[in-house]
């Protein structure tokens, strides 16, 4: 009976090739800091060129310092514009590259689309403008070897096997996960119950003798940024400030880096004028920023302090800056009319915008009415229907804008006896857009008022709550009537959306 050869043993493909553990253990022996691994192999673009990122001291001795004494929380807030978000993508890069094989790295952000356009965006874009990158093959090699392999889903390091993933908001997707590190963008707009969650899932384990969670922020709300007010009272509150015997901070002010041994949390909190450290953060900048935007706002983005989540909407010397002769109608102008009410209760606001007859870019109020309702007289549906026929006479109304919730039957009605086009304006998305563009109107002075005092109060009233990057008109106090205010938002956004 013939005896069967002996099968040759079949070895297992090595996951790395000889050249990759080459480079791999060129990252790994060489231990480069986060800020000399950023600065030999990542690039930034600076106007029409692109060059090696080039950290001032101050940026290098944070980053260096918070990586080499074994914190997991790490917290890097300083003032808008002051390169946050590019760090954040680049450490992804480095933890990545150095943090031994098949390590994963996490970018998150308030969703899907944010996690990739913002903390993942950077670290694509640090390889993308490497001189060396192949945007076709969308990979970066050297010496002919593949070492970075970018793609809308994830960055992946070639010799380690390390990924970079853009994650959005899913606590119970990330249930379980073990990632290396995860990296956080502006915090403060983590809010929601599932956003919370989402936070505690990510907890650096205790198996990973490293591992971090990484947020880059500027300040928040008070009372609502739950997540980094707890971060920042950790720090502040219950941690300590490092000296400058313990830190050596390159400049005279005390070192903003506080640390909380027991948390294993560093946090660079950098705030106030002092803060604008970049070279592109000049007085002119900064004048035109306090010009545009809100006071509270300006205080959030460039001096980085804690607001309320409420302010003013406009200070009213803005207001009245944009009174000024109305300039006169050309016949059969196009009118959108808008009306806030509630019919019971409150003030009800009938007002009437059209674009600037020389400059549609521009809105001119036309008219206005405002019932203020008081114990002896309640506002009746018949008298708002009166007043829109009357000015429905007078005018070329083209569209009749209203709040569905409280005047859709009435303005059904207005619909079938005056034969308008009665468009209900959604409180939703449409408002906080229509609120915001009102601001921008009358910071930039496109909008031209009679400068009357009934309507200036409304807007002494109103107060402007942020949500994300939009604006929502709110009363200051349930006294104070503003219904004018949230009529001209609608009917100056129907006058510039509709082609009049």
């Amino acid at each position: 009976m013939s005896t069967l050869p002996a099968a040759t043993p079949t070895l297992p493909t090595p996951l790395l090739t000889p050249e990759d553990l080459a480079i791999l253990n060129a990252f790994l022996t060489r231990k480069l800091s986060p800020s000399e691994f950023m600065s030999r192999f990542c690039y930034v673009k600076l106007g029409d060129t692109t060059q090696p990122i080039q950290l001032l001291p101050h940026q290098k001795l944070i980053l260096d310092y918070a990586f080499s004494h074994n914190f997991q929380n790490i917290v890097y807030s300083t003032v808008k514009k002051s390169g946050k978000t590019a760090i954040a993508g680049m450490l992804a890069l480095w933890i990545a590259a150095t943090h031994g094989p098949l390590s994963e790295v996490y970018c998150f952000a308030s969703d899907q689309e944010q996690a990739k356009g913002r903390i993942y965006k950077a670290a694509s874009d640090a390889l993308y403008y490497h001189p060396q990158f192949n945007a076709r093959a969308r990979s970066l090699s050297f010496d002919d070897v593949l070492t970075w392999e970018v793609t809308n889903m994830y960055i992946r390091h070639a010799p380690t096997g390390s990924l970079i993933k853009p994650v959005a908001c899913d606590y119970k997707g990330e249930a379980g996960s073990n990632p290396t590190a995860s990296l956080w963008s502006e915090l403060w707009a983590y809010c929601s119950e599932q956003e919370k969650r989402l936070w505690d899932e990510l907890t650096p384990p205790p198996t990973r003798t490293k591992s971090y969670r990484i947020v880059e922020t500027y300040a928040g709300y008070e009372k609502e940024s739950d997540l980094l007010i707890a971060l920042y009272e950790a720090g502040k509150k219950y941690g300590r400030r490092l000296t400058h015997e313990e830190f050596p901070w390159p400049y005279a002010d005390d070192p903003p880096v506080y640390v909380n041994e027991k948390m294993r949390l560093v946090m660079y909190w950098d705030e106030g004028s002092i803060a604008r450290r970049m070279p592109w953060q000049t007085p002119e900048y900064y004048a035109v920023q306090a010009a545009t935007l809100r006071p509270s706002a300006f205080n959030r983005f460039h001096n980085n302090y804690w607001v309320a989540s409420e302010s003013a909407f406009v200070p009213v010397e803005w207001w009245r800056k944009c009174a000024q002769p109305l300039p006169p109608s050309i016949e059969a102008q196009p009118v959108i009319m808008a009306v806030d009410a509630s019919i019971s209760n409150d003030c009800t606001a009938i007002v009437g915008w059209s674009r600037h007859p020389e400059d549609d870019r521009k809105v001119v109020k036309r008219f206005h009415t405002i019932i203020t309702p008081s114990k002896d007289h309640t506002v009746q549906a018949e008298e708002v229907k009166a007043i829109i026929r009357s000015y429905s006479e007078r005018f070329n109304i083209a569209q009749v804008a209203y709040d569905p919730y409280q005047l859709h039957h009435l303005m059904q009605e207005v619909s079938q006896e005056l034969g308008l086009w009665c468009f209900a304006f959604q409180q939703g998305q449409p408002r906080l857009q229509a609120d915001k563009q009102l601001y921008d109107l009358i910071v930039n002075r496109r909008l031209i008022h009679d400068g009357d005092p009934e309507c200036e109060q409304h807007i002494s009233n109103a107060d402007a709550k942020e949500v994300q990057d939009k604006l929502r008109i709110v009363k200051r106090r349930n006294d104070k009537p503003i219904d004018f205010v949230v009529a001209s938002s609608m009917a100056v956004h129907e006058c510039l959306r509709l082609a009049l």
